[in-house]
């Protein structure tokens, strides 16, 4: 497996991040992550289970954005997302997991409509996606 590139969109700290893996040419096979403490190295560890799993180790499960969730009025929404993007064997594979939410009247956040989606590009160039019950099996084959 080789990890291609991540989109962050209102997770945690992250309003609109993306990040581009090393993909292995010129010798260049490595990405690091610096950053002082504090700064977001964990939370971007912790998209890729969000992503993958649905979960994360944070003891405030709450993964849309505090900033985000203060600009908004009341009964506006809100999508959470991340994309990650990988290769295994000849395939290349796209996770998405959205999580829609909803500053209530009373200034609340609710939090519904998750959604998982996996689609497929097999070295022929053909996409297809991933049915709501091989969700769970294509995370494990490829992980």
């Amino acid at each position: 497996m080789q990890l291609k590139s991540i989109k962050l969109e209102n997770f945690r700290q992250f309003r609109n991040e993306s990040m581009e893996f090393a993909q292995g040419d010129d010798g260049r096979n490595v990405t690091i992550i610096l950053g002082e403490n504090g700064t977001g190295k964990t939370t971007f560890a912790q998209a890729f289970s969000w992503c993958l799993y649905g979960e994360t180790d944070f003891k405030d499960k709450t993964v849309l954005s505090k900033q985000v969730f203060k600009e908004m009025h009341l009964g506006e929404d809100r999508t959470v997302s991340v994309t990650l993007c990988l290769r295994h064997g000849a395939a290349e594979y796209t996770f998405v997991r959205k999580q829609n939410c909803l500053k209530d009247m009373s200034g609340r956040l609710k939090e519904d409509n998750a959604e998982f989606s996996i689609a497929k590009k097999d070295e022929s160039g053909n996409t297809s996606y991933a049915q709501k019950y091989e969700l769970e099996p294509w995370v494990n084959s490829i992980l």
